[in-house]
């Protein structure tokens, strides 16, 4: 199986030296700055008392995407849209700072203010259009009074182990001596993350009426594009019982789950 976890690695950010900074403070083009409000007001915010040493709160800095994001395990850049990640929670010590969209304005990072000496627990969570968790990111940081923070997200995906169950639709039981064929597409990432066809190395793989377990699944939208049940002739030759090419779709957001897709007799052609 050819998936790996979408764990976002650090790259060495071309051009961040070149951030102006002021008083130790990093200004950022497009971040977006959330000024703490009272411990009584809106937003999870709450106030801090400014650092005695410079009379200006430290700041603390989040990116979670490219250009400052990080890379696939494949090496790939990672983007909202490879990610199949639609917006971003926020929380700082268990309090939601708040939820924003992966693209727009929160693109380069997001900006929080009046931190002084201390250690804070991030935590940042992934989401897909759906408001499906997908990505989850808890870490401890020590922020600077007067500075600014910079912590580069490295979310990995949330998992968990995924059966493929198969049912035909005329009969319960496999023929005897037959295979099954099939695609699976992660529809998140757009990535085929299991395969056994005529073309693998070893097509006789998924023995009929054996299960088709996968384990650590990034949680998302997949779909079966084609199964079917075939029986060789011979060495070179097969036939297909059971099949069908239309694609079947399922969400994955719980460990140990099983999805089962329909089969139906064959129409005399096959999926691959």
């Amino acid at each position: 199986m050819a998936w790996g976890l979408l764990v976002w690695r650090v790259p060495r950010r071309r051009g961040f030296q070149d951030r102006h900074r002021t008083n130790g403070v990093t200004t950022m083009k497009r971040a977006i700055l959330l000024f703490a409000a009272l411990s009584a007001g809106v937003g999870g915010c709450y106030s801090r008392p400014l650092p005695e040493t410079c009379g200006v709160p430290g700041t603390l800095t989040l990116y979670w995407q490219n250009p400052q994001g990080g890379f696939q395990a494949n090496g790939q850049l990672f983007g909202c849209d490879s990610g199949g990640v639609a917006s971003v929670q926020v929380s700082v010590n268990g309090a939601v700072q708040g939820v924003f969209p992966c693209h727009g304005p929160a693109a380069d990072g997001i900006q929080l203010t009046g931190y002084g000496d201390e250690r804070v627990s991030v935590q940042l969570d992934a989401y897909d259009a759906s408001s499906h968790h997908l990505y989850q990111q808890v870490q401890t940081v020590n922020t600077t009074a007067c500075a600014d923070t910079l912590v580069d997200a490295r979310l990995p995906a949330l998992a968990g182990d995924l059966t493929v169950g198969y049912q035909f639709t005329d009969s319960p039981t496999c023929a005897a001596n037959t295979y099954i064929w099939y695609t699976l597409l992660d529809a998140t990432r757009n990535e085929v993350i299991d395969e056994v066809g005529p073309a693998s190395l070893n097509p006789k793989a998924i023995p009929c009426s054996s299960v088709i377990a996968l384990q650590a699944v990034p949680f998302g939208h997949y779909t079966v594009t084609r199964i079917q049940e075939i029986q060789y002739t011979s060495a070179t030759t097969y036939v297909s019982l059971h099949d069908t090419c239309s694609p079947q779709s399922f969400d994955h957001l719980l460990p140990g789950e099983t999805q089962t897709v329909l089969v139906p007799p064959t129409a005399g052609g096959t999926c691959f």
